[in-house]
């Protein structure tokens, strides 16, 4: 069973409200830390379990500059090139990408729901101006046919030449995982880049029969984050699943993609809670669960996939 969403915000640092800052203007620290923790309990009082990356608060920083490909992506902002990220939530990247001088309209923001989202328009203060940014919520892998948002169609079959996906793989099934990338892949403009950052495992003992990926989590068909009601719909309950490096560039290749670079961080321990917050005893349960049963260690995965 997942662990009980916590009744008190973690902790905020000075530096995680820097972003935030900017956006707003506001320049009270402590003004703005008390809007972001009321935006916090806005969150987990509107759902039964959150994600541990949105019980933690890291959604207050944007990290995709911190891919070496951010650079080029930046480079390039001035010929018309299209980006797309996907798994957005508050949509704090994609602000960063906007404050960085990239045109709006060749922007696309997607995630399964507009929940976060939502949220995020709160949280940053322009619910009245949102960023002027394409966006869809919904399942991208779903038949764009079937969409009732022309423009959507027209922004993917145009070719997206930077597609981001920072925190996506590692909450999908072993099918959706192939689907997702599938359908990224598609709607990459020849020579685009997908690239991002997923949570993994070890590459198993020479001569173990475990064959990633792996089994970690369930994850349901129906979308577990905030909600105004209980879903209606009784969920079809499947493993996720964490590829280690050399079963996710398997599969990327197997689908198309030119080139695959996946490279392995097995971040210490403290630096871990340092960053994400205290260990909590389900992960610790999870990380010996890999251990025992498949004789892996959980780590992280950065990729860059390129068509």
């Amino acid at each position: 069973m997942p662990a009980p969403t916590p009744a008190t915000p973690p902790p905020i640092a000075d530096s995680d409200l820097a972003f935030l800052s900017r956006w707003t203007g506001e320049k009270d620290l402590g003004v703005l830390r008390a809007h972001a923790e009321d935006n916090w309990r806005d969150m987990v009082g509107c759902a039964t379990h959150i994600y541990r990356c949105m019980r933690r608060a890291t959604y207050l920083s944007p990290r995709i500059a911190r891919y070496p490909v951010y650079e080029e992506m930046l480079a390039a902002k001035a010929e018309g090139k299209r980006f797309m990220e996907v798994g957005c939530a508050f949509g704090t990247d994609v602000r960063k990408v906007v404050a960085d001088g990239w045109p709006a309209e060749n922007i696309l923001a997607v995630d399964i729901t507009d929940n976060y989202w939502k949220l995020g328009l709160s949280l940053f203060q322009d619910a009245s101006t949102p960023p002027p940014v394409h966006t869809f919520f919904g399942d991208i892998t779903d038949d764009p046919s079937t969409s009732s948002r022309p423009d959507i169609i027209t922004f993917l079959d145009a070719g997206t030449h930077f597609i981001y996906a920072g925190a996506v793989l590692h909450v999908l099934s072993e099918a959706g995982v192939r689907a997702m990338l599938t359908k990224l892949y598609a709607v990459l403009a020849p020579g685009g880049v997908l690239f991002g950052l997923s949570v993994g495992v070890s590459e198993p003992e020479s001569g173990s029969d475990v064959t990633p990926p792996v089994p970690w989590l369930m994850v349901s068909t129906t979308t577990n984050v905030p909600s105004p009601s209980p879903a209606t719909t009784t969920p079809t309950r499947v493993p996720r699943v964490l590829h280690c490096s050399s079963s996710l560039t398997r599969l990327a290749t197997s689908i198309g993609f030119a080139s695959v670079k996946v490279k392995t961080f097995n971040i210490p321990r403290e630096v871990e809670e340092r960053v994400m917050g205290q260990t909590t005893e389900e992960e610790t349960a999870e990380r010996r669960a890999l251990k025992e049963r498949f004789g892996v260690e959980r780590l992280y995965l950065g990729f860059e996939m390129r068509k």
